[in-house]
This record gives C-alpha cells, structure tokens and sequence, in this order.
C-alpha cells in the first residue's frame, strides 16, 4: 500500500507533552491522519483490490463487544487504544476503508481524523435532546483549530437556535454576557471542548446550564478540575 499521512493536533501534544524513551528524539511516529492506494493484495483479502484509494481511520474496533454494540467503540475491548503510531505500514493494511466513489483527495485525508471526531463531538452535544431542544438550544465551541472548526460545523447541521464559538481567552468574558443573552440568563445548552486542558474544561460548565450537555473530546494532559 501507498500511503500518504499527515501530523494532528494529538501529534503536536503528544510530541510536547508525553514522555519519550531516554536518548531518544523523537520515540514514536508522527503522523495517523492517513489516505492510500492500495499496491498489493493477499489471497484472503476479498474486500479490496489493487489501485483502490482508501483512507486510513486512526483507531480500530470489532464492531461486536459490549461497548461496540452500544456506539461507544473507542472502549472496544480488542482494541482499546489510539492508534497515533499506526499509519504506517505493516499496521494500516488491518483498518483501511475503501473511500467514496470521485471525492477529492484533499477532502478524503479529512475522514481520517478531524472529520469523524468532529461529528461524534456534535452528536454527543446535543445527546438526549429532542429536535424541539435541539432547535431553541444554544451551543458553544471553545477552540477553534481544525477539528474544533469540524465540530462546529456539525453542530450547526442540528439547526440550534445559536451557535457561538472561541478560541482566545479575552474573548471569554464577551461569550459568557452573550450567551447570557440568548438564553435569559440559563447558560449553554451544549458546549463542546476539545482543547482538553483544565482551564477551558472549567469554563465549559461555567458557560453551561443546568441539565446541559459538554462533549469533550481534547488530548487531556492535565488533571480534571
């Protein structure tokens, strides 16, 4: 397989943040954000086939365990972790996905990563709400990097009331009066983070209201407030 990858967020903290082997320099790969054609097919490979373009998802699951069948694959129980260093060859043959029929490449990288955890983000903001919540709600985004931009855009799919967003801490006392205003002084309904240090998980629930929801999804490196 010909493979194409490229560094994330996760990828910069991880290269910031987590330790790394003594005497190493760099002690892990960068780059899961993966997009492929595929070179070469064994003869138990029935799903795919030479010159196929295919993406690269960054965790992989069995679809059939407790968690799986319950929409919470990121705790399967074969495979309970983030696959940051598996884009790479041998390892991205065991989880490559056959791409949509004449989508552009840059648009495909996109479904590797940001794009699927931006949705999921969206989805678990507005978890439990019916469409009458959902469109009376108010939701807020705090970080705005390309992920953040996918989650909002997900977000405003759901057709909320008002969607606001930050990405610089002056800017927060402006967001909270405002968020004040729309909802008569309740708070956000849903606020999604995913900055994941404890600073903003803090101002999500002081911007949140009462029964609301905060989906986070950040790299936490920091301990919960």
């Amino acid at each position: 397989m010909e493979l194409d990858c490229q560094a994330t967020d996760s990828d910069i903290q991880r290269a910031a943040c987590f330790p790394r082997p003594p005497g190493s320099e760099t002690g892990f790969v960068m780059g899961h954000e993966t997009t492929g054609e595929v070179s070469q097919v064994g003869s138990a490979v029935q799903n795919q086939q030479v010159g196929d373009t295919v993406v690269i998802p960054f965790t992989v699951s069995c679809g059939e365990c407790f968690y799986c069948q319950r929409g919470y694959s990121s705790r399967c129980e074969k495979s309970r972790q983030l696959t940051l260093d598996l884009g790479i060859q041998p390892f991205a043959d065991a989880k490559a996905v056959a791409a949509p029929p004449g989508i552009d490449e840059r648009k495909l990288v996109r479904l590797a990563d940001i794009f699927p955890t931006g949705y999921l983000a969206a989805q678990n903001a507005f978890e439990g709400f019916g469409a009458d919540t959902v469109h009376q709600s108010a939701v807020v985004r705090i970080g705005c990097g390309p992920v953040g931009l996918c989650a909002l855009m997900n977000a405003l799919e759901h057709q909320p009331k008002a969607g606001l967003a930050v990405d610089r801490p002056i800017l927060l006392v402006w967001l909270e009066a405002r968020v004040k205003e729309l909802t008569d002084g309740r708070g956000a309904d849903a606020v999604i983070e995913g900055i994941g240090h404890a600073d903003a998980f803090r101002t999500a629930f002081d911007l949140l209201r009462p029964w609301g929801n905060i989906s986070r999804f950040g790299v936490h490196i920091e301990a919960i407030p």
